[in-house]
């Protein structure tokens, strides 16, 4: 008897659970795409060796454009001096450096970008 008082309220209980589930999946697959503050930092780390190396940064500028958005002032400053600060290193990088540099935008920044 207490399996079948207890049995309309275990359905409800699913049934709101699921309908909760079905509300918030798109809200949640888009909070899966929202990067952490390093994953935004590595972002414009490759966005200053591709403008280093004279390679097309605009995928790397869209993705810190889409994700600036509610970043913490000092982490948007920090994606700025990391960006130049790669920039500057590629510029004046030698050959060795230049090849690790290009293979880090090929590997690690090419999933990134997307």
């Amino acid at each position: 008897m207490r399996l079948t008082t207890f049995a309309p309220l275990g359905f409800a209980g699913l049934v709101l659970t699921a309908g909760l589930l079905a509300a918030v999946s798109p809200a949640s697959a888009a909070g899966n795409s929202y990067m952490s503050d390093s994953q935004y930092l590595a972002a414009a780390r490759c966005a200053g060796i591709a403008q280093g190396l004279g390679a097309d940064a605009s995928a790397y500028d869209k993705v810190l454009d889409d994700q600036s958005g509610g970043r913490e002032t000092f982490v948007t400053d920090r994606a700025g001096s990391s960006r130049e600060d790669a920039a500057r290193e590629a510029r004046h990088a030698g050959p060795d450096t230049k090849a690790h540099l290009s293979a880090e935008l090929g590997g690690v920044c090419h999933a990134i970008s997307g």
